[in-house]
């Protein structure tokens, strides 16, 4: 996430298979889960709550 520093964004994108831009990891970060987890994820959490979250809908 932009992580509040000067001139950062945070950008989400979502469409049909091959339909976006295939731009290198180097300068994005994804987060995606299996459909035990949807809804699990919480952008304002820490990234250890939100994997104790994803692990714990997994189960």
């Amino acid at each position: 996430m932009a992580s509040g520093q000067n001139n950062a964004s945070t950008v989400i994108a979502a469409g049909e298979a091959r339909t976006l831009l295939h731009a290198p990891d180097m300068y994005m970060k994804k987060i995606a889960v299996g459909s035990k987890a949807k809804g699990c994820i919480d952008l304002d959490a820490s990234l250890s709550d939100n994997l104790v979250s994803v692990a714990k809908a997994e189960l």
